[in-house]
């Protein structure tokens, strides 16, 4: 992790691109060979599965700090860093919050029964308003592209979430710890954001030219 975010920092030439996508791929399996053969494979993707989603996935944050204020607009780099957390948090608020409201119909009863196709649909609608309101103030974005975002905050989001519930009930976990009261672990609130930071780093690159 410190030597990810070091390369970031240094701001060297396609770091994102070849530090862990490429080395994790080729130093973790032999690593793995240390243990037995059985379970080879498991404990293999269960590491690429640490690495890409809690280091690579979630440093994206730390990339878009080190946009210059040229293309960042009024709010800087760390506007835009706002606007990716706050819609990612608000997009879990409100699904939940249209879920209790008016949900009926589970999408994955067995994985997350809490998470309803009204709780999405009304979620989406109310991140694609939120982004619409706030891009202005923090992002050089126009607001079409505020509205855009926030649908996509939304959908990556919640599949983010489902596909952490999933890694965890394959492991026979609930959360991924207990240092957040009633909430369980850092990752558990940062589950979707790991899905939200590379997707929307690679869009305020298309934005941003």
């Amino acid at each position: 992790m410190p030597i990810q975010y070091l390369g970031i920092y240094l701001q060297i030439d396609g770091w994102m691109g070849t530090f862990l996508p490429v080395w994790a791929v080729i130093v973790v399996p032999v690593l793995a060979l240390r243990g037995p053969v059985a379970g080879f494979g498991r404990r293999v993707a269960h590491a690429l599965w640490v690495l890409m989603v809690g280091v690579w996935a979630l440093s994206h944050y730390a990339l878009l700090m080190m946009l210059p204020d040229a293309v960042s607009g009024a709010g800087g780099a760390a506007g835009i860093v706002i606007f990716m957390l706050l819609m990612t948090f608000l997009n879990d608020a409100t699904q939940f919050s249209w879920g209790m409201a008016i949900g009926r119909t589970p999408i994955a009863p067995t994985l997350s029964p809490k998470k309803t196709w009204e709780g999405l649909v009304g979620g989406t609608l109310t991140n694609g308003f939120i982004g619409w309101v706030v891009v202005d103030n923090l992002t050089p974005f126009p607001d079409w592209a505020g509205v855009a975002l926030g649908v996509a905050f939304s959908l990556v989001g919640f599949g983010g979430d489902l596909a952490m519930s999933a890694m965890k009930r394959s492991v026979g976990a609930k959360d991924t710890g207990a240092i957040i009261p009633g909430q369980g672990g850092v990752m558990d609130r940062c589950d979707g954001l790991a899905f939200t930071a590379p997707v929307f780093t690679l869009m305020c690159w298309r934005l941003l030219g």
